[in-house]
């Protein structure tokens, strides 16, 4: 969790209530939860805040993908760069449970995923018989 507020200043925001851009939007994020959101000229950023440049730039909320065949650490980075930050994996593997990241350093998966940026990972085991 990121101790100082997180200022993305001058963004364009893309809602999810409706169908619209925001432009020249400055979003305050405190603790990991939005803080506030206010037209950049109307908002005063924390002194102590982490700035992001935002010009021509867009922010909008993380997708989710609730039904996904995950394998390894390549198919995270990919959900990452295409704005995924939630997925349930519907992989009956038992071996994606754990990714050894190497002899000094070992992490289950599910560590790895919240270090990688994505906020929410769900393994589900298929316990069917097969036959």
């Amino acid at each position: 969790m990121q101790d100082k507020p997180i200022a993305f200043v001058d963004v364009s925001l893309v809602p999810m209530d409706k169908e619209q851009v925001l432009r020249n939007r400055t979003v305050i994020v405190r603790q990991d939860t939005i803080d506030q959101i206010a037209e950049t000229d109307k908002i005063t950023v924390p002194r102590d805040a982490v700035k992001i440049d935002g010009r021509g730039k867009y922010l909008m909320p993380g997708l989710a993908d609730m039904h996904t065949h995950t394998w390894g650490e390549a198919d995270f980075i990919l959900f990452i760069a295409n704005g995924v930050t939630t997925i349930r994996n519907m992989s009956n593997a038992s071996y994606t449970a754990t990714l050894l990241l190497d002899d000094l350093d070992r992490l289950t998966l599910f560590e790895r995923v919240e270090q990688m940026g994505l906020t929410r990972y769900e393994l589900v085991e298929n316990t069917r018989e097969s036959g």
